[in-house]
């Protein structure tokens, strides 16, 4: 029996041990987390938590709807024990049978029944040494860090001020909504042991920096920004250069968080990282939006 758990009767302590003991743990689940992305959220819970699911929702023309919060990628079922096919069908159905509109992205280690969207993901094991690293990069890569970053200083702290002072300045290619610099700010503030940034600096003017989180299996890409100047010194380079330097031979995942886009996508894969699929689930039932 998988019941539907409403956000103030789910026991979070039961809740993120099954999250964290699974093997395809995502901090994307962790009940502090979606409280700081999703704000309003259920779970999908089987057999007294042995089986989990993250359900974040919102309201549309006075209806509940599933979705796939900002800075979360990827959700989905979650155990201790091996997740057997039939259950997390089970699951997939318990979800569509109950919201008539699902946008829902599944993990890596999901394996779907039916039409879903297959999405791209990057991921680099650190489990080498850095020059055993530095070997898979792409000759690009290699050549802008032999070249070096004399003109550059990382500044590293757990305190996002700077971070966040420099937003506007950034070249996203969109300008961030009130609701998205809200969101960030509550995943800043969600846990201080797990939340890094990162900023790099050029002549004492900031040029970039990383949003990053860390946990016990991955160290997550999260939000990287760099201004017009700082794409042209390769700021993001060096960050990731710096990254995978100071967690080199370690049992991390380093999680570049995409990307479909083909010009990120090779940005990623040129450090070596390999390509991860995950899932992502469109459900609409008669008809609506």
């Amino acid at each position: 029996m998988i019941d539907l758990v409403a956000y103030e009767d789910i026991d979070k302590e039961h809740y993120d041990r099954c999250v964290s003991g699974s093997d395809n743990f995502r901090v994307y689940a962790t009940s502090s987390y979606l409280d700081a992305t999703a704000r309003n959220w259920d779970a999908l819970i089987y057999k007294d938590y042995k089986a989990v699911m993250p359900v974040p929702r919102r309201r549309k023309f006075g209806l509940n709807y599933v979705y796939t919060p900002a800075f979360v990628q990827q959700l989905g079922v979650f155990s201790s024990e091996e997740i057997s096919e039939e259950l997390e069908d089970n699951f997939c159905k318990s979800l569509r049978s109950r919201f008539i509109l699902v946008d829902y992205a599944f993990h890596s280690g999901s394996r779907p029944k039916g039409a879903w969207q297959e999405r791209v993901n990057y991921t680099l094991s650190l489990d080498k040494d850095y020059q055993d690293l530095y070997g898979s990069f792409n000759t690009n890569r290699k050549r802008i860090i032999t070249k070096g970053f004399e003109t550059l200083t990382l500044e590293k702290s757990r305190e996002p001020a700077h971070f966040l002072k420099h937003l506007d300045q950034t070249d996203l290619g969109y300008v961030p909504d009130a609701r998205l610099v809200e969101t960030l700010n509550r995943v800043i503030d969600y846990n201080p042991e797990k939340v890094r940034t990162w900023n790099v600096i050029h002549e004492d003017q900031w040029i970039g920096g990383l949003l990053w989180l860390k946990d016990h299996r991955r160290i997550t890409y999260l939000f990287p920004v760099a201004n017009k100047k700082g794409k042209n010194l390769d700021a993001p380079t060096f960050i990731l250069y710096n990254l995978i330097r100071e967690h080199q031979s370690t049992d991390l995942l380093l999680d570049f968080e995409g990307s479909m886009i083909p010009g990120v996508a090779r940005f990623y894969s040129s450090f070596g990282a390999q390509i991860e699929t995950y899932y992502f689930m469109k459900s609409r039932l008669y008809g609506l939006f």
